[in-house]
């Protein structure tokens, strides 16, 4: 029986690459990028931007056997595609595909010609993390797929997680033994194999579930229905697609085949007993090297794992390979968990029970064995801790019906607090079940002494027998008597591994954390930072990681190949990556005043800047304001005296004006804010604060506040409350910052932070800091299109159960890209399609109207956020919704605007890495203007990679575009000199401002729902959402409130 025959090769040579530093989540802006010289990252309030990275001069190339020739026949292809659209009147990008929605691709930009000879440039080579996947020469290549649907056991329980791999494991273990390595699956939901298995659509199998090792279903064990959905896959028919020159070729059934192909890659590492997955096609060593493995404190450790995808490109399949680093709980006893926590921690028990929550452990106290000897593994998952609030069904069911609480032998648990130990907790044990037995039970007591074996501390009696059943019993003294332990840790938490309704109490020692468990917890100052040293590394360090040890993790290194693929008759030449041909956009002159100012424009050159004797092109007037310091007992101001304070401030302000902003003398009033140590009344003592600077005799416009130099989380929580009040509750612009960072310029330090916050002064007041000739931004200097930044942030794992999803907008006003006013909306959580998308685009095009007496001609949008799934989404919900907002707005029987769609990705596993030293910086990434269109994108679609900024530290990350609806041809050279105008920068940043100021919009809206978003450890129930707390004061309505 053949299987699935492919090979995974290098058409002409190419590395292995792979960034390192940018697979850990970081502000937007791409991993390894550095904030744009100002704050952004929610654990830095107010401190500008930090130092940045060092490169190293001795940084070299990587190179690898064999060299990096770019391949003709990809290129070949693409450009026959090219001819095949021009040929047929298509030469431009707005006529879609025949079979596709979305634009094709205009051509592969023009060549940047040289300073000197004034001759095109030519592409130079770049390794990228992809090898490409070889299939075999089979006219016929068919995979068939089985979708499978499994119905709820008869208790109405949806199997999950471990129980549902068991069940796949079973499927194929019961009715597919001797095709066994021919078939591979996702353990979820699918089934794909090279030959047919003579299943039926809608055909039904029945799986008495067991556990792993037990040799039979027990009696309670429950029967699973599987349903399959078969469907035949010709592979061959996409393979003739990415390699025909036709532009109207057929692609098949492509999205189903590459998802069928991604089973077949995955299913090594997912079976594996080495490497455990995170969630669809992240694989991390099971017991890794100890140079991948870094402790992060208080419970939690990080590893190094690989992402691994299937990607249709010209000519080829490639394999995308991306370095991973995520942490996970610590294995081992339960009790070492627990104490390394606390040590931290001290008794934080809400904080404690949120990060135990969901860990799975191996119950020890009762040992059953299989009829070979071996044990059986019993797996509970923590719900909590011992908490008053559990309460057994039959409890609640007599709070129902209005009775007292029983002292019967079926009576009330006992649980005095959050938190309380094995001593504390009580429960009556009449009634009392063995809820420590495996799901599924044929075992042998361990005293029976099968297969040899023998419980150290084998069970005195049944459960419960020989036991008071109208006396309350601890946990301690039912362990001590029932199960003969004497538990030498009776003070720590008891743990619930039922559930409220049912709960099961045992304590820590008889539990041991199974290892590679992910953590979703929010990691601590201390162990974000650990975090980030191990992610952010040289890209040398990353390539050399993904062609030694990725290959070894995921079952494709050279002269090897695991057996699911081996039996598969596959082969596999090199594990060599390829390489693509790159081009660098140049960048656009940035203009600023001369200093003084009426000296006329000037014009930098380069990705960064000072601004030295520059003034903002559009420099405002601040009006009234003041100044807030906010200080918290236990921690030193940077400040001498009020002397040294007032001559801070005073230096402060000359830098305004020399940076082109008029400003007169701060109001006077008692300016400092007091608050204890550990932030209690908090929110009451800033409300205080605030109310005494609104009730002052002339309200102020703004605000600066000097955050105290305290650990983040209480920085954060003050940072939280300063914004929630200034921009929503009170109606004044707020600037933070760090009073370590705003003192350094006591000893004429850091001037370049205090222009920077001048930057903000400006923006929050309308007015312009840089600029670009009209040349240079091609449509959009016109005057006549307006550009609209969209996102949406979603709760994260430890938000409260009631957090929204937040959508922002953002639009420009006029054609300087100056000024972005914004607009936010609550919506379902983890909703991704913006419903209210024509009422937010409606009051854009008003400010619009009103700054230009006419509405925009075209509208180009970048969309943020979305993944390669909701493309269409975009198109069949979004867009209409922006139409319709048009439709209402414009006149009657008048023309409607053109619109451009470019979605922007920043979370994607691509990378580039120079293969010589002159088209690299400093760290071995490539030069900032570097873009790739060609070698690894789809040439019937148009999109295209673009790295605009300069990583200080790390590896790179390009930003991904991807065109869903275009009335604009030149699009790479657009975004790219737009990335020049981030208000808030002087260097060129990683995304256009669009989507960077609707990514901050999202996080400025995050701040003021903190309270559900980022609830503190101490708040166990979440709190309701207060949807007034996003609508923004009137006052600030119309300003860049969020900058």
């Amino acid at each position: 029986m053949s299987g699935i025959p492919f090979h995974l090769r290098n058409p002409g040579g190419g590395p292995n690459c792979n960034p390192g530093g940018d697979d850990y989540r970081r502000p937007a802006g791409g991993s390894g990028s550095a904030p744009a010289q100002s704050y952004h990252g929610r654990d830095n309030r107010g401190e500008g931007r930090g130092p940045g990275g060092q490169g190293s001069d001795n940084i070299k190339p990587f190179t690898q056997r064999g060299g990096a020739d770019l391949s003709d026949r990809v290129q070949r292809i693409e450009d026959q595609l090219q001819q095949s659209y021009e040929s047929e009147g298509r030469a431009t990008a707005q006529a879609p595909d025949a079979r596709s929605r979305f634009p094709h691709r205009p051509g592969y930009g023009t060549p940047r010609l040289d300073a000197k000879t004034e001759k095109p440039v030519p592409p130079f080579p770049l390794w990228t993390n992809y090898f490409e996947l070889k299939l075999a020469a089979d006219q016929d290549l068919t995979l068939y797929r089985y979708n499978i649907n499994i119905a709820a056991d008869a208790a109405g329980r949806q199997p999950t997680g471990r129980k549902l791999r068991r069940i796949f494991e079973l499927l194929i273990e019961e009715h597919f033994a001797p095709r066994k390595e021919q078939i591979a699956t996702d353990f979820k939901s699918m089934l794909v194999c090279k030959s047919d298995l003579k299943i039926e659509e809608k055909q039904k199998l029945a799986i008495k579930y067991r556990a792993e090792k037990e040799d039979e279903p027990g009696p309670r064990s429950p029967t699973y229905h599987l349903e399959f959905y078969p469907r035949v896959l010709p592979v061959s028919e996409l393979v003739a697609h990415i390699t025909s020159p036709n532009a109207n070729s057929d692609p098949g059934a492509k999205e189903e085949v590459i998802q069928a192909l991604n089973v077949v890659l995955g299913h090594h590492p997912k079976a594996s007993t080495d490497v455990v997955t995170v969630g669809a096609n992240q694989h991390f060593a099971r017991e890794p090297d100890p140079t991948e493995t870094w402790k992060l404190g208080a419970g939690l450790i990080a590893l190094r794992g690989y992402f691994m995808s299937v990607r249709p490109a010209a000519c080829r399949l490639l394999v995308n390979v991306q370095l991973k680093h995520a942490p996970f709980y610590q294995a081992g006893p339960l009790v070492r968990l627990i104490q390394d926590h606390q040590q931290v921690n001290n008794e934080k028990f809400v904080a404690l029970e949120k990060f135990l929550k969901g860990v799975r452990v191996e119950v020890t106290h009762i040992v059953n064995k299989n009829k070979s000897g071996e044990i059986i593994p019993r797996i509970r998952t923590i719900f909590g801790l011992a908490a008053p609030e559990d309460d057994p069904e039959k409890k609640q069911d007599e709070k129902k019906k209005g009775k007292k609480d029983r002292t019967s032998p079926t009576g009330p648990i006992l649980v005095p607090k959050l938190g309380a130990n094995s001593l504390e907790v009580k429960f009556y044990p009449g009634g009392l079940q063995d809820t420590s037995a495996p799901e599924s039970t044929t075992a042998s007591r361990s005293d029976e002494k099968k297969g040899g074996g023998k419980a150290p501390a084998p069970p005195t009696r049944k459960h419960g027998d020989d036991l008071p059943k109208d006396k309350a019993i601890s946990v301690f003294e039912f362990f001590r008597r029932v199960h003969g332990i004497k538990l030498q840790y009776p003070n720590l938490p008891v743990v619930n591994v039922g559930n409220q309704q049912r709960p099961i109490y045992l304590p820590a020692e008889v539990c041991v954390v199974l290892p590679c468990q992910l953590s979703r917890t929010k990691l601590s100052e201390s162990q974000a930072g650990i975090m980030t040293k191990v992610a952010v590394r040289k890209p040398t360090e990353n390539l050399q990681a993904i062609t030694t040890s990725g290959p070894r993790v995921l079952g494709f290194r050279e002269n090897y190949l695991n057996p699911t693929l081996a039996s598969l008759t596959c082969s596999l030449e090199n594990t060599k990556m390829i390489a693509v041909p790159g081009r660098r956009l140049p960048g656009p002159p940035v203009q600023y005043e001369k200093f003084p100012r009426k000296q006329g424009l000037i014009e930098t050159q380069g990705e960064n800047w000072h601004m030295g004797s520059k003034e903002v092109v559009d420099g405002k007037t601040l009006p009234t304001w003041t100044w807030l310091w906010i200080s918290v007992d236990g921690y030193p101001e940077p400040w001498r005296d009020s002397k040294a304070w007032y001559d801070n401030i005073d230096r402060f302000c000359k830098t305004l004006g020399d940076t082109g902003v008029k400003w007169p003398r701060p109001l006077d009033h008692r300016h400092q804010c007091f608050l204890p140590w550990n932030g209690a009344n908090l929110d009451r003592t800033l409300d205080s604060s605030f109310d005494e600077v609104i009730g002052l005799q002339e309200k102020p416009r703004l605000l600066l506040v000097i955050l105290p130099n305290v650990e983040n989380s209480l920085r954060n929580q003050i940072y939280n409350r300063v914004k929630l009040l200034g921009d929503v509750r009170r109606g004044i612009h707020t600037i933070c910052v760090v009073n370590s960072k705003f003192a350094k310029m006591e000893k004429n330090k850091n001037v370049q932070y205090f222009a920077n916050v001048a930057l903000k002064f400006n923006l929050k007041l309308g007015g312009t800091n840089q600029s670009l000739s009209a040349s240079r931004l091609g449509v959009i200097g016109e005057g006549k299109t307006m550009v609209v930044g969209i996102d949406v942030t979603h709760p994260s794992p430890n938000s409260a159960s009631t957090a929204p999803s937040v959508a922002a907008l953002v639009a420009s006003v006029d054609g300087k890209l100056a000024q972005w006013p914004a607009e936010i909306q609550l919506q379902a959580a983890r909703e991704e399609k913006v419903s209210a998308l024509c009422d937010m685009l409606k009051l854009s095009l008003k400010r619009w109207q009103v700054k230009n007496t006419v509405y925009p001609e075209n509208i180009l949008v970048y969309r943020d956020g979305v993944s390669e799934g909701q493309y269409n989404m975009v198109l069949d919900h979004e867009l209409p919704l922006l139409r319709k907002a048009c439709e209402e707005t414009y006149p009657a029987n008048g023309p409607q605007p053109n619109f451009t769609i470019v979605v922007v990705g920043k979370r994607h596993h691509t990378r580039f890495y120079p293969v010589k030293e002159q088209d690299g910086d400093r760290n071995m990434n490539p030069l900032n203007g570097t873009t790739v269109d060609r070698g690894i994108t789809e040439p019937r679609s148009w999109d295209f990679f673009l790295q605009s900024h300069t990583a200080l530290q790390g590896t790179a990350r390009p930003a991904h575009y991807f065109v869903l609806q275009t009335a604009v041809d030149a699009l790479e050279e657009l975004t790219h000199n737009m990335c020049y105008l981030f208000g808030r920068a002087t260097k060129a940043v990683s995304i256009p401002p669009p989507v960077y100021y609707a990514d901050l919009v999202c996080e400025r809206a995050r701040c003021y729902l903190s309270k559900v978003f980022d609830p503190s450890d101490n708040e166990r129930h979440a709190q309701q959402v207060n949807t007034n707390d996003v609508i923004i004061h009137r006052d600030l309505k119309e300003s860049m409130f969020y900058i």
